[in-house]
């Protein structure tokens, strides 16, 4: 309990010197520079303890390294990997779905429905002559074809 007390003492006196007597600071001007120890102390507080240092270059600098290289294997290997096997798959379906789903189901189907057309439009040039009376007789003739159908199926 002494000590502690004769601590807190000598620090006030301490601070009672530098506060009351500025003019004889003048002597305490350059310590730092003239003497090693005040020198390193005044570093050593500046630094704050060099907490700092020990924080970045020590334990941050120990575990950035390791787990810098970790997630950039991981990036390479696997987030690379998966990225470009969707890719190669969405080339392969792509590729699937134009050869088979477009080239042979879709334009056959158009193709097939052209070429029907095409030939039907072919056939029926023969019956498109121009003459009034030929349409007449063809209607005739299918009014009768029907009728005759609803007689033979209803009857």
């Amino acid at each position: 309990m002494v000590i502690s007390v004769a601590l807190a003492t000598l620090g006030i006196r301490i601070a009672a010197f530098f506060f009351f007597k500025r003019e004889e600071l003048g002597a305490l001007k350059g310590l730092t520079q003239r003497n090693k120890l005040a020198g390193a102390g005044y570093s050593l507080l500046v630094n704050k303890f060099y907490l700092d240092v020990l924080y970045e270059k020590v334990i941050v600098g120990s575990i950035k390294g390791p787990i810098a290289r970790g997630v950039y294997w991981f990036n390479q290997n696997v987030i690379d990997g998966v990225i470009n096997g969707a890719g190669r798959g969405t080339v392969r379906a792509g590729r699937f779905v134009y050869d088979v789903a477009d080239q042979k189901v879709i334009d056959t189907a158009f193709n097939g429905v052209a070429e029907v057309t095409g030939e039907t439009g072919g056939l029926l040039r023969y019956l498109q002559s121009g003459r009034v009376q030929r349409y007449a007789l063809f209607l005739f003739a299918a009014v009768g074809l029907l009728s005759l159908l609803l007689l033979i199926f209803n009857a």
